[in-house]
């Protein structure tokens, strides 16, 4: 029984001591810091998501195909790769990362790139808004429909309607101050 409990205690502290526990504040953003604040805004379906090898941390590599700019400039295709993901078999988490699932569509609110030349959703997930389409193809952006997210960028009411996306994107270009554009050719 001693032994067990040594195992045990012994067990717990080699798996506290081996990995390091950071945390992190993220400040809620309402609609106008987010679009204040990204460098880029764009509309667009999830390519591809996958994992990446970068040479210090998991990360996700996303690939977007850019349907909309709305603020700052964009190609056709964009990639973005976010912290966390898995390598070696060891997935990383960054609470309030934002997931992307190829197909679907979504407005990405990013940073201006960092010193090695990744973007980054502003706000963590608050910085990804899903779009859906009724049977008719008319797209809406859904309120506290967000990577699945508590916190939230627009509280809405439970039973609030969705925004139809140009109505939502018309808003975010007056508080960004930014003109209708499409993605670049590049």
């Amino acid at each position: 029984m001693r032994l067990c409990r040594y195992l045990f205690a012994s067990l717990i502290a080699s798996a506290l001591s081996s990995s390091a526990v950071c945390a992190s504040t993220v400040v809620q953003m309402d609609l106008a810091d987010l679009s204040t604040r990204a460098a880029r805004i764009f509309v667009a379906r999830c390519h591809a998501s996958e994992a990446a090898a970068e040479a210090d941390r998991p990360s996700t590599r996303v690939e977007f195909e850019v349907t909309e700019v709305v603020k700052g400039s964009a190609a056709s295709a964009e990639v973005v790769l976010l912290a966390g993901g898995v390598r070696d078999g060891v997935r990383q988490l960054v609470t309030g990362m934002p997931t992307f699932e190829p197909g679907e569509e979504v407005v990405v609110f990013l940073s201006a790139p960092d010193a090695r030349g990744r973007s980054w959703p502003i706000g963590l997930g608050q910085g990804k808004f899903h779009v859906r389409r009724d049977a008719n193809g008319d797209a809406f952006v859904v309120p506290g429909d967000r990577a699945g997210h508590a916190s939230s960028a627009r509280p809405a009411a439970p039973d609030a309607p969705p925004e139809p996306l140009t109505v939502f994107l018309d808003r975010v270009r007056s508080l960004a101050g930014a003109q209708p554009g499409a993605p670049d050719a590049r």
